[in-house]
């Protein structure tokens, strides 16, 4: 099965062309290195797969469904954001039907009627919703996550901003671990690990 075909892409910044013919497919299982020198469009053919750039010719096809996750070079995030706040991104469409239950909870206790019949009904379709996308399974998968690649909870509430370049690195491959992704984008995932993080 195939999960990513590039068909004939090209990509310019003006009038320069960045990605000239590109064409390839990985298919299902398979684990692909691309690989050139700086300033050869690597990074920018990860965004065009990604959906972060778009191209200017050619085709892109991934299996159907499929969710990806890429790990970008140059991670840019709020001054305020500790490391837990970069984990708990991979949480944001779960943490918005949460919120929006949360609200039906507290209008419940002020209405009646057909009214109260609609927003309990509003409320189950939300929980079902939550429930299928994992919600309530997400303090156990950071745990599990955090566990893994070290994370106390001193770390948890440093300043993301602060972290080394390995570091933030790996706080952003476990973001990405949490966000169970079908394709696994990383752009040159090693650059700023130590010889710890990279085994």
């Amino acid at each position: 099965m195939i999960e990513i075909s590039l068909n004939h892409v090209e990509k310019y910044y003006g009038a320069s062309q960045v990605l000239k013919d590109i064409t390839f497919q990985v298919l299902k299982g398979e684990k692909v290195g691309i690989v050139g020198g700086n300033g050869t469009g690597k990074t920018t053919l990860f965004k065009v797969i990604a959906g972060i750039e778009n191209y200017d010719k050619g085709l892109i096809t991934l299996s159907k469904g499929s969710q990806i996750g890429y790990l970008e070079q140059i991670p840019n995030y709020p001054d305020e954001y500790r490391v837990i706040d970069v984990l708990k991104r991979a949480f944001q469409n779960e943490f918005k039907i949460q919120s929006m239950m949360q609200e039906l909870e507290l209008k419940m206790s002020n209405i009646e009627g057909r009214e109260l019949d609609f927003t309990i009904k509003r409320y189950g379709e939300l929980q079902n919703l939550f429930e299928s996308k994992g919600g309530y399974e997400i303090e156990e998968k950071l745990s599990k996550i955090c566990n893994g690649l070290s994370f106390n909870e001193k770390f948890l509430n440093r300043k993301f901003k602060d972290l080394s370049g390995g570091e933030k690195t790996t706080v952003l491959l476990g973001k990405i671990l949490l966000e169970e992704p079908d394709i696994l984008l990383l752009d040159e995932p090693t650059n700023h690990l130590d010889m710890n993080s990279m085994t």
